[in-house]
Parts: C-alpha cells; structure tokens; sequence
C-alpha cells in the first residue's frame, strides 16, 4: 500500500523520516506473537516493513519489529516502551481504553536524494497489521550545523 496514492511527491529532500504509527495483533493468543519465538527475534517480532524509494531508483529497506520500533496499540501502559522509540503518546479510544501510537524517527541516510514514495509491506510472517497515521520529514537547517558538511 502506498501512504499516500496517487502522489508523485510524497517528500522531496529529508534528514530523517518521523513515523507515527502503532500495530494490531489479529490473534492475542498466538503463541508465535506471544514470545514463544524470541531467540529467532532478539531485535522484535516482524511487523513488515516500510521501503523509501529514491528518485534515483534506489531503496532504503527499514524494518519494523514488535518490542524495538513499534508496539500494539493495546500494550498494557505500564509497558509500552520500546527500545528504538522516541514517544509514545497514549489517547483514549470512544470506549475510554487507552490506545498507544509510538513515533519512530529514521535517520536517512541519502538525505541529498529527493524521497519519491514510502510503502508499507507487510512481510507475511506474523498475522499482525501495521497501523500509519502519519509519515513526516525533517530537515536540519544549515545554520544548527556546525561546518561538518551535514544538513542544509
């Protein structure tokens, strides 16, 4: 799935990519979610993946994984960090359950490459689904550097 159809631009030059997103475990007792796996998956269990595409044909690969860069939704708030996550921010849902969303921020590492598209894939391992409220880009401005030849 595209984050955004139809768009031919989805950013044009970014430093880092900020997502806000969360995850849905379809089926809470399966075992293979519950940890029963861990040893395959010291780095989280997989969710699937996003993939920036360059305009220059290329791709960045980033892998999502349960425990380091997202969480469910539903995570009991005691636990909701994670190892790779800037913020989580938890709202309340129509029932007054809290819902979790974690924010995530990529360093890119072609930041003098114009980003084309950003895909969700799903990497068909676990029955969980990635849940994308917003993709944001981010760039250092020139003046916050010091002369180390990054940012703009």
């Amino acid at each position: 799935m595209r984050l955004r159809d139809g768009c031919d631009q989805l950013l044009q030059l970014a430093d880092q990519l900020v997502f806000l997103h969360t995850a849905f475990v379809h089926d809470p007792d399966d075992k293979t979610v519950a940890g029963v796996r861990i040893r395959e998956w010291i780095y989280g269990w997989p969710c699937g993946n996003y993939v920036v595409q360059y305009a220059d044909g290329s791709r960045a690969i980033l892998p999502v994984r349960l425990t380091n860069n997202i969480k469910r939704f539903d995570t009991a708030s005691a636990s909701r960090a994670t190892l790779d996550n800037r913020y989580a921010w938890t709202i309340d849902d129509a029932n007054g359950a809290p819902v979790h969303l974690f924010q995530w921020e990529w360093v890119n590492p072609k930041p003098d490459e114009e980003i084309v598209r950003v895909v969700a894939e799903h990497d068909g391992v676990l029955d969980v689904s990635l849940s994308v409220f917003a993709v944001s880009g981010r760039v250092v401005r020139s003046d916050t550097v010091a002369d180390t030849g990054h940012g703009r």
